[in-house]
Parts: structure tokens; C-alpha cells; sequence
């Protein structure tokens, strides 16, 4: 009998105080890491979880797509997809878009506003003639007023 009065007692304090405060987090938990900056060119720009596409710069002339996160854990991503780039040739307009199976991996963490955000990222893809290349990333000012993802 006790034991149904204490569970009785425990649901009406939840109804009180409402499902979602039984529901948060520990003071000391980690929150989930955002990625800024995969869709736009201005500053911690729609914070977002697995996005689907990062573009690199404002042009899109290259580009990232199809991206299936494989993990998203709290010090790190790693995302499969195709990178797509514009060889520009005669001029952007006019170019061949190149599609190379690639992956990222995000990693480093800072905040913003409360947000914790991943700041440095990894490229990699490989040429249809085998050869494999990585280039690295970092999403800060670099020069100017606008946080991009720039060279590391």
C-alpha cells in the first residue's frame, strides 16, 4: 500500500511541475554540438545536427551533398557524401560540376551563446583517377567581419 501511495504521490508532483521538468537534463550533461555555417555565409548562421549539404563559400562552386552522418557524438561527426565541385571552365556559369565520393569529420569544440559548436572540420574525397585528397577547415574569421569556413 505504501508503495502505491509513493507512486501516486511521485505522479501527481510530476503533473505539477510538469513531464518535461522529470525530463531534463542533469546539470552536468553534455549537450549536443551544433555545426555552423553549411548553408550560409554569415555568422553563427542556423545552427544545425546532420545537415544534408555544407556549402563552401557563397558561389557553391563547391559543395558537399548527399551527407549521411554515420556519428554524431559530443567531441566529434563523421558524415559520408559527394563532393561537387566547378571546374568554372570557361567561367562558373558555363562549367562541368565534378562529383567524388568524400566524407567529413567535424571535431574541436567552442561556444556561442550557450551553443557548443564545432569549429574545425576535415575533408576528404577521392579523384575519379584514384588519387586521394584531404584539406582541412576552420570556422573562423579570417581577414574580414564574417565567420566562414576558411583553409586551416
Amino acid at each position: 500500500m505504501i508503495r502505491w501511495r509513493t507512486a501516486l504521490a511521485g505522479a501527481a508532483l510530476a503533473a505539477s511541475m510538469g513531464w518535461s521538468a522529470l525530463a531534463a537534463a542533469p546539470a552536468g550533461a553534455v549537450t549536443t554540438p551544433v555545426v555552423y555555417g553549411f548553408d550560409c555565409s554569415t555568422n553563427f548562421c542556423h545552427p544545425q545536427v546532420r545537415p544534408s549539404i555544407q556549402y563552401f563559400g557563397a558561389g557553391g562552386t563547391l559543395r558537399m551533398t548527399n551527407l549521411n552522418w554515420r556519428s554524431w557524438r559530443a567531441s566529434s561527426a563523421y558524415a559520408r557524401g559527394t563532393r561537387a565541385v566547378n571546374d568554372c571552365i570557361p567561367n562558373c556559369g558555363q562549367g562541368t560540376i565534378h562529383h567524388y565520393p568524400g566524407s567529413i569529420t567535424l571535431w574541436g569544440i567552442r561556444h556561442h551563446n550557450g551553443k557548443r559548436y564545432f569549429w574545425h572540420e576535415t575533408l576528404r574525397w577521392t579523384t575519379r583517377n584514384g588519387v586521394h585528397h584531404k584539406h582541412r577547415y576552420v570556422y573562423t574569421r579570417q581577414g574580414g567581419t564574417i565567420r566562414v569556413w576558411h583553409d586551416a
